[in-house]
This record gives structure tokens, C-alpha cells and sequence, in this order.
């Protein structure tokens, strides 16, 4: 079963390199707000990206409907 990257790993990925690229742009005595905010968003990027490559796939759960099983 083919794994891919959820729209919250990539939403996180994405605003901590923004986070990374306003770095040298910022008043020196706001740049550590860049650095805080970016490793936040690299810290659930990574977290998420280990839960979207590793947890269960997306057939599993008491949501879904399974054909062969009867409802209880």
C-alpha cells in the first residue's frame, strides 16, 4: 500500500521553511519569533509526517465501512 504525506504534515513543512526564509528579512530583535515559530512547525511536521508514514493506513478505524463485516 503506496504511504503519502497528509495536508497537515505538508501545512506545517511549508510554514516553517516560510518561517525560515523571513529569517534574514526581520528586524534583528524579532528574529528569534522566526526561529520559535519554525522549529514549532518543524516539530509537528515531523511528528505528523511519522504518524501519516506509519500509523495505520487509511482503511483502518471504526469509521470506515467494511463489506465483510457484519454491523454489530
Amino acid at each position: 500500500m503506496r504511504r503519502v504525506i497528509g495536508r497537515r504534515a505538508m501545512f506545517f513543512w511549508v510554514s516553517a521553511l516560510v518561517c525560515v526564509v523571513m529569517f534574514p528579512v526581520m528586524p534583528p530583535e524579532f528574529r528569534w519569533v522566526a526561529w520559535v515559530t519554525a522549529g514549532i512547525g518543524f516539530f509537528w511536521a515531523i511528528l505528523l509526517t511519522i504518524e501519516d508514514l506509519f500509523g495505520p493506513g487509511a482503511q483502518a478505524g471504526p469509521w470506515k465501512h467494511d463489506p465483510g463485516r457484519s454491523p454489530s
